[in-house]
């Protein structure tokens, strides 16, 4: 079977700093339930897959993907949607690869929880298998941390000594620079969703680029 190209991902972070809308629609596309307010002249219109977390979200969205909704709760086994078919994640490779990580909550009462943005990069890779994903406006899973600004790379050790579970041996990207921020927020560990997107392209031979 031939591969498909490319895929966009969009998230809920700014637009694409080199794609116009146009670009954006020459390739499928996954976006959030929730995607209303983003301008078709900076996030394209194409609409081939929509994430959700849960079905409900599936009948309050204003569009529906052409294609199929993404679920990413693993506790709901429906196929369809009012009309529109339902792929189901698997979450079970990604929590592994997570507690290989010493992946933590960054609260202590909350169960760990994939953002919605790796969810919808993680599902793209899973079931589209694309050569490249095009990914716009996430850059938290690309940073792996949350922040605007990011770290003198001289403040690297100072980062790892207070996130005692980032010791693991950090990947090429991480080397240079670091954001600024917090590693875990609530349910979620931003960081080692950055290193597993890249570990599941790796081993899906799917180029990352991020926008």
């Amino acid at each position: 079977m031939k591969r498909i190209d490319a895929v966009v991902v969009i998230g809920s972070g700014p637009g694409p700093s080199t794609m116009s809308g146009a670009d954006i629609d020459r390739y499928p596309v996954v976006r959030m339930w929730n995607h209303d307010w983003q301008p078709v002249d900076r996030y394209g219109s194409r609409y081939d897959y929509g994430l959700v977390s849960a079905l409900d979200y599936a009948n309050e969205a204003k569009k529906r993907p052409s294609k199929a909704w993404f679920l990413y709760s693993h506790k709901n086994t429906a196929r369809d949607a009012d009309g529109v078919r339902v792929d189901v994640l698997n979450h079970e490779q990604w929590f592994a690869k997570a507690a290989a990580h010493g992946a933590k909550p960054g609260s202590a009462d909350r169960a760990l929880k994939f953002t919605r943005g790796f969810a919808a990069a993680a599902g793209a890779i899973q079931c589209l298998k694309p050569r490249r994903l095009i990914v716009i406006g996430m850059s938290i899973l690309r940073d792996g941390v949350t922040g605007s600004k990011y770290y003198d790379p001289a403040a690297l050790p100072f980062y790892i000594k207070s996130y005692p579970a980032m010791a693991f041996r950090l990947p090429d990207w991480a080397a240079d620079t670091m954001p600024p921020g917090l590693r875990g927020e609530g349910p979620h560990d931003y960081f080692a969703e950055a290193v597993i997107i890249r570990e599941l392209a790796d081993e899906a031979g799917t180029e990352i680029v991020w926008e």
